[in-house]
């Protein structure tokens, strides 16, 4: 008796299990479009952005430069400040992990 009950325990589960995969969850239908919320950008001030350019020049008239070749992008120049080449040049390949650095010419 109770394997009949248990079969017909399963029987049961796999009878209901396919119509209830099928259901859509219980939602209201709106008519009007949906809602996308968006975040705004933050434009950088005019400070910001004079000592980002300043920083910049001084990076490429201080820095040491290099060559970065990765497999599928076209080479790029990675311009670094350090203490030695050597530091300008593991800076340059933490900022590109899966590409080669190599001595700019």
């Amino acid at each position: 008796m109770r394997r009949f009950a248990l079969l017909a325990t399963i029987v049961a589960v796999l009878a209901v299990a396919p119509t209830m995969s099928n259901a859509a969850p219980i939602a209201p239908v709106e008519a009007s479009s949906p809602v996308v919320q968006v975040q705004q950008k933050n434009e950088p001030s005019t400070t910001e952005k004079v000592k980002r350019n300043v920083k910049r020049t001084w990076k490429n008239l201080t820095g040491y430069k290099f060559n970065v070749s990765c497999l599928l992008s076209q080479t790029r120049t990675c311009t670094e400040t350090g203490n030695s080449k050597a530091a300008a040049q593991a800076k340059c390949q933490s900022q590109y992990p899966l590409c080669v650095v190599s001595e700019a010419k």
